[in-house]
């Protein structure tokens, strides 16, 4: 993790595109293009994080898995909002952090098998869906990603770690791993 490359939306699409849609639409295509490509070399960071993921995606790997993310075809229509970085060194000067999947264990659609087997009454499942909104959903960024196979719509949280020293690992095609580290700085 030596290197890497951030994809940055323009300022002035920021009128015409929120930069949530334009977050949730590059991501998606990252994710396709990591599968497409059977890369799990490269992590992503979101350096511009604080409530909201941000307008930078930042993309950490070795300097040959990152070339192929530096011409901008991969990005398809979206290119015309984007500004792709050179790749660079990562600074010395450097913390490490995991950026994983944070797993939703209360869901809607476990709320209804509930309530249609019997299981919860009317008053425990609004007590659920308090409990299932206050946990996470108000927390945890998130993207809101279309499903390729099934066309539906979900969301993919996100959470970090902060850990004291660099972790090898393999990464998901959507640039996360649970123990692996990328620098942040």
């Amino acid at each position: 993790m030596d290197y890497y490359l951030d994809i940055t939306q323009k300022k002035a699409t920021s009128k015409h595109l929120a930069t949530n849609r334009w977050l949730n639409a590059v991501y998606t295509l990252l994710h396709k293009k990591l599968y497409d490509v059977n890369n799990t070399s490269v992590g992503v960071s979101f350096p511009n994080y604080k409530l909201v993921l941000g307008n930078i995606i930042r993309l950490h790997g070795n300097k040959s898995d990152l070339e192929s993310f530096s011409d901008a075809k991969w990005l398809a229509e979206f290119f015309q909002y984007c500004n792709l970085s050179a790749i660079k060194l990562v600074p010395e000067e450097r913390q490490y952090q995991v950026v994983s999947r944070k797993p939703i264990l209360m869901t809607e659609a476990k709320l209804r098998r509930l309530i249609k087997r019997g299981s919860l009454t009317e008053a425990e499942a609004k007590q659920y869906r308090v409990a299932m909104y206050q946990k996470t959903m108000l927390t945890n960024p998130y993207f809101e990603l279309k499903s390729a196979s099934s066309g539906q719509m979900y969301r993919r949280y996100l959470q970090f770690t902060t850990k004291n020293q660099a972790t090898a690992g393999n990464f998901d095609y959507f640039g996360l791993s649970k123990i692996a580290t990328i620098p942040v700085f």
